[in-house]
This record gives C-alpha cells, structure tokens and sequence, in this order.
C-alpha cells in the first residue's frame, strides 16, 4: 500500500488533519492485512514540517498527534517505508 501525502501547494507540512489521516490509514494497513507500507509525499518535498499556520490550536494538539503516529508506524507489524522524494524537515523526518 503506497500512502501519499497530498499537500503540494504546503510542501506536504503535517497538520492535524494530515497526521490523523495517515494513522488512520496505518491502522487500517494492519488490519487488512497489507504486507508494506511506502510512505511519500507529492510534488518534490517529502515534508516541509509542521503546518502551524493554524494557529495556537494545532500547535498545542500537533506534537501528541505526530508522537501517536510516530508509535503507530513503530508498532506496526509491517514495515513502513519512507519513499523520501525531496527535503524531509522538523517534524517530516
């Protein structure tokens, strides 16, 4: 299963809504059985990092949602590949 991250236009930075829905898909992974996970993101930067553009909110919610999936591709019982197509920053790393 290829997982694409899909924010071009912000250089793939995590938001909350982003960090969720790549764990959600993590988790979906496991359960159906998929046997790898290549993680990518598109255009021609991996991540540029954290999106703080929205404000205080997401900066106080998005290091306990990176940590929980960072814990997620931890524990899963695939292997996770990063396919790192461009600069991978701060918390894209």
């Amino acid at each position: 299963m290829t997982l694409e991250m899909q924010r071009p236009e912000r250089r793939n930075a995590l938001n909350n809504e982003l960090v969720d829905g790549l764990r959600d898909a993590i988790d979906k992974a496991v359960a159906e059985d998929v046997r790898a996970i290549v993680l990518t993101g598109q255009g021609h930067v991996f991540s540029s990092g954290a999106d703080l553009s929205g404000g205080q909110g997401v900066a106080d919610e998005l290091p306990e949602k990176a940590k929980a999936l960072n814990l997620a591709i931890d524990k899963a019982p695939i292997p996770v590949i990063g396919a790192i197509n461009g600069p991978a920053i701060g918390a894209g790393v």
